[in-house]
This record gives C-alpha cells, structure tokens and sequence, in this order.
C-alpha cells in the first residue's frame, strides 16, 4: 500500500475501533447503572423475561436434592402451591420447574435438563392444558443453550459476561422497562416474585380478558413428546403424575360449550401415558371447576386459587402413590 493510502486507510480504522470501544463501554456502564438501580433484566439466555428470571431464580437459589419436580408452562409456575406437597406429603421436597410460553415439548425438555442436574428427582408432576399442544411442529423444543445455562446457573460464573454472549440491547431495554413500570405501578416486580420453591403465585384481579382465543388443532408430535418423556422417567425408575390445568368457565363456554375438545384432549393424554407403567393421570380441571372469579386469564388462576387447586392436586397424588404400590419419598 502506497504511503500517502495508508494514512486515511489508519484512521479508518482507528475511527471504527473507537467507535465500538465506545459503545462497548456505554453498553457496560448501562448494564453496571441498571444492576445498581435494580431494573437489570436476566441475561437473555431464552429471551423471555420470566423464563429467564426462573433461571436466574435456579441460580440464587440452587435447591438442595428435590425429589419432586414440578414441570410444565406457566401453568405450572403459576398454578401450583408447592408449600402444600411440603405440609402433606411425608418428606417431599419440591421444585416447580414450569417456565412460561413453554409447549409440552420445550416442558419435557426442560425437565429432562432439570433431572440431569438434580438426579435426586424420584418423582415428576406435568401440569398441561390443550394451549400447550397446539404446535409442536413447528419450533424446536430445545429452549436454551445447555451449556451457557449450566455456566450462568450451575457453575455461577460473573454475571456481566452473559450480557455480551447474549447480546440484545433491544430486548434489554425493553424487559427494564416493564421491570420500572411493574416497580411504579406495584412498588415492586410482583408479577416476577417466586415462592423458595420456584411457585410464581399470580395475585392480580382478572382483568386481562380471556386472552387465549380458541384451539383449533391438537399436534399429534405433542403427544408423542409426552410420551417420550413418560419412557425416558420409567427407564430411569422415576414416576410421573399428570394433571390438567383449570381452564376458565367463559373460555370453555366460548371455545368449546360441547367439551368435545377437552374430551379428545384428555383421550389424547390417556393414549400416550398407556402401558407406561410409572405413570397416572387426573384430570384436574374438570374436578376443580373454577368460578370466573378465581382466573387472571383463560388459562391463569390466583394464588388462593392454586392453593385450592393444589390442596385437590395433593389428595390425588397421594391416593395414586398408595395405589400404585411407589416407595413413599421419604424413602428415596
């Protein structure tokens, strides 16, 4: 390159390299500014702020060898008591794994990850509704990456790291500000408080709406996911208790006044639990019932709500572990 190019072409370079260290540290400084304000988001390891705040839940508060494991969507976050299993159930130690916007496929996933790292599970409880069979298809079910999981949750690694591996400062700005406006308007992030069992109880009226309009198709991969994930806890000696979720009385008189759907739903469920000998199955949403009062949404109850929900959910538990002749927990 002849001498006089090289000048410009030096400060070509110069200009760019500054320019990037100059938003690469403006972008540290606003991750540092929003850490001390409280309004940091999780790391966006699935890009949805409350599954990424359940795994920053898992990674301040790493359980200590749970043996019942609670899996499933929000349903599952949202809808179950865990304190219940602890007052009634001899020995249990609970985890409420459920993540939000989770299909049944991305669930079991999850679980499966969840068990890897907590072998001490004995016993899974998958909360479903027809919502979370209705695409399949076509996403992946693997919800995040394995291995910066276990680095952010497991290992504990510096938390600033994972700001730059999970680039997004579109995303980043948004979840801080739904995190300021929750904090205006509540005095704090309730919507994101979890229980020390990982439960994310819902304390809000309902005033959302049904929200959740009708389901058109059940994914026949759904169920066959779900019964892959019933084999992979029978090889393993595990048992698997599988409820349905209370679904709004207006949403079923809406969407489905024949309860055609929930019938080929739960016949659907049967069929791929069948001749998987560790397995059960209660359909809680039609022994629960709920009154309009109780939902925040079609699919969504309030905590007392999942506290009624889960006091009928533990009786059933404990009646199909009798039954089936299961080591009670204290014994695992």
């Amino acid at each position: 390159m002849p001498a006089r190019a090289r000048g410009p072409w030096a400060r070509y370079i110069a200009t760019v390299a500054a320019t990037f260290s100059a938003l690469f540290v403006g972008y540290m400084a606003t991750i540092v500014a929003l850490d001390k304000a409280g309004l940091l988001p999780p790391p966006a390891l699935v890009n949805e702020i409350c599954a990424d705040e359940k795994l920053t839940w898992l990674r301040n508060n790493p359980p200590e060898a749970p043996n019942l494991l609670i899996v499933g969507s929000s349903l599952a976050w949202r809808g179950i008591d865990s304190q219940q299993f602890v007052q009634r159930v001899p020995a249990a130690r609970p985890l409420n794994g459920g993540v939000c916007h989770a299909g049944i496929d991305q669930s079991t996933w999850v679980a499966r990850y969840l068990i890897r790292h907590f072998p001490s599970v004995q016993s899974a409880l998958l909360v479903v509704a027809p919502q979370d069979f209705t695409s399949c298809a076509q996403k992946p079910d693997q919800l995040f990456d394995p291995g910066t999981v276990d680095a952010y949750v497991f290992d504990r690694r510096w938390l600033y790291p994972f700001y730059i591996t999970q680039f997004d400062p579109v995303s980043l700005a948004r979840n801080a500000g739904h995190i300021a406006d929750l904090r205006a308007a509540h005095g704090e992030v309730e919507s994101l408080i979890m229980t020390r069992f990982g439960d994310g109880p819902l304390n809000a009226p309902g005033n959302r709406g049904l929200l959740y309009g009708p389901v058109k198709r059940l994914d026949a991969s759904c169920f066959t996911a779900l019964r892959s994930f019933a084999l992979s806890l029978a090889e393993g000696g595990r048992h698997l208790f599988v409820t349905t979720a209370p679904l709004h009385p207006g949403w079923r008189e809406r969407y489905d006044p024949s309860g055609e759907l929930h019938q080929a739903f739960v016949a659907g469920v049967r069929a791929a639990l069948a001749e998987v000998g560790t397995t059960s199955f209660w359909d809680g949403a039609t022994v629960f019932g709920g009154e309009a009062s109780e939902f925040t949404d079609a699919i969504h109850v309030n905590w007392p709500a999942a506290q009624r929900f889960t006091a009928e959910l533990v009786r059933a538990f404990r009646d199909y572990r009798a039954s089936s002749g299961a080591r009670p927990l204290s014994q695992l």
